[in-house]
């Protein structure tokens, strides 16, 4: 047997705990995510991730009924703390306000990049960079 101090045991033994924990998690984590679904679709329950993702796919396949229930519905929508919305959401108001000018819609974005912090909720800074650019009229406080 080889002469392993009692500190290599130790690291051994807990980097084998650490792997078991990790992989304890990871199964938990599947198993709520597989019954949360299984939930959702058998009570008929939407989340509101669920329902941007839905929307998105509308647009994307160019539902045209659907986008132009939308704009004749909303012909001018006001989004505040729009540094906040996520890939998805931006994707959509691009598709449905901005790209499609020939529409008589209009889209007012409120919004400071500086602000942004909802990352972890999937805000996407560079959504907002790039929509920033297809933006006709652009205004800044100066003031708050």
């Amino acid at each position: 047997m080889k002469n392993i101090s009692i500190c290599k045991l130790i690291d051994n033994v807990l980097y084998k705990i650490k792997d078991l924990y990790k992989f304890i998690i990871i199964k938990c984590f599947k198993y709520i995510k597989k019954k949360y679904f299984f939930f959702k679709k058998n009570n008929f329950l939407l989340s509101f991730n669920d329902l941007i993702i839905k929307i998105n796919n509308l647009i994307k396949n160019k539902n045209r009924y659907f986008i132009n229930l939308i704009r004749n519905n909303y012909p001018i929508i006001f989004i505040d703390e729009f540094q906040d919305t996520d890939f998805l959401q931006c994707n959509i108001f691009n598709k449905i306000y901005i790209q499609n000018k020939e529409f008589n819609t209009k889209i007012i974005l409120i919004g400071d990049p500086k602000q942004s912090i909802y990352t972890f909720r999937g805000a996407n800074i560079f959504s907002y960079i790039k929509i920033k650019k297809n933006i006709d009229f652009l205004y800044n406080f100066n003031v708050n």
